[in-house]
């Protein structure tokens, strides 16, 4: 019997900050970074968890895997969106974030010694 095993990691999003990734996503120039923000994408998704957190007062609490992970990071590439109104802070404060993240799920997997 075989197993398979999908490691992710905790983040915690306001509806902001996804909605800030959405518009990253819509202008980037990658056809997957654009998809991830549009409908059945997982950038969609988090804005709708997001938008129902906030109502609680929290954040939305999203378990992101690797690659969902170095997606958002591609679509934070600097571009023309650094001219939105607090742009270039938020697209850096999510990017230190999101490196993190990347390296716990790497720290995980070599835990669990995954190869």
């Amino acid at each position: 019997m075989n197993f398979s095993y999908k490691v992710s990691v905790e983040v915690p999003m306001s509806l902001l900050e996804v909605e800030f990734l959405q518009k990253m996503a819509a202008i980037h120039y990658d056809s997957h970074c654009k998809s991830v923000g549009a409908p059945g994408g997982f950038l969609y998704g988090m804005r709708n968890s997001a938008a129902f957190s906030e109502e609680d007062g929290e954040p939305a609490k999203h378990f992101l895997l690797f690659r969902q992970i170095g997606t958002l990071l591609k679509t934070l590439e600097p571009t023309a969106a650094e001219s939105f109104d607090g742009g270039r802070t938020l697209r850096v404060a999510l990017r230190d974030r999101l490196f993190p993240c990347l390296q716990a799920i790497n720290d995980e997997l070599t835990r669990l010694e995954v190869k």
